[in-house]
């Protein structure tokens, strides 16, 4: 088994969620696409494993929503 991974952009205030064993369909895309917001404030874009206990404020219900055009990725 392995972790799944979350990613979010504070600066656009998305995230993205990289399924177990398909990371590279929506990671390298995600940070492509905010590749200027990381230049500007490497803090801006950040990457946790999703274990279902982070204490991330914008991993929480009611947090940042879907960055869709990545997610997209994954179907």
């Amino acid at each position: 088994m392995g972790n799944n991974v979350i990613s979010c952009c504070h600066k656009c205030k998305v995230q993205v969620f990289h399924y177990r064993n398909e990371e590279n369909k929506t990671i390298l895309p995600f940070y492509r696409k905010h590749k200027k917001c990381a230049k500007e404030d490497i803090n801006n874009v950040q990457t946790v494993m999703d274990n279902n206990s982070t204490d991330q404020s914008w991993y929480d219900v009611g947090g940042y929503p879907q960055d869709e055009e990545i997610q997209e990725l994954c179907k």
